[in-house]
């Protein structure tokens, strides 16, 4: 079972080349994709609110929503809801999509590199 997590201040953040190299993304979204992606890696689901998300890249809570929202739009990462939050309200998680994982995959092995 993959543990949870949503913010930590001693975590960082490395952005892969083929992510960073992006056009179609500007850099918070490159930078949120790549700490979604991170914290999936270590097996971990993400659930941060945009309250908590806006504090962690620097930006407000109804940008940390709208670039969620441009990921989702892009298909690099999906919205889902598993149970409630100490407001009792839906509690949502996000996670990677295949294509993004892809991108990162391929990141993570580049061909120029001897084996």
């Amino acid at each position: 079972m993959m543990g949870k997590v949503g913010y930590s201040s001693d975590h960082y953040t490395n952005v892969p080349y083929n992510i960073s190299s992006r056009k179609d993304l500007n850099a918070t979204e490159k930078y949120i994709l790549s700490y979604i992606a991170s914290i999936r890696k270590s097996g971990k689901e993400f659930f941060a609110n945009n309250r908590t998300m806006g504090k962690r890249f620097g930006v407000s809570k109804s940008m940390a929503s709208k670039t969620i929202s441009s990921l989702v739009k892009k298909g690099l990462v999906e919205r889902y809801n598993k149970g409630l939050d100490f407001n009792s309200m839906p509690k949502r998680y996000i996670k990677l999509t295949l294509q993004a994982m892809n991108i990162i995959i391929s990141s993570e092995q580049p061909d120029d590199i001897p084996i």
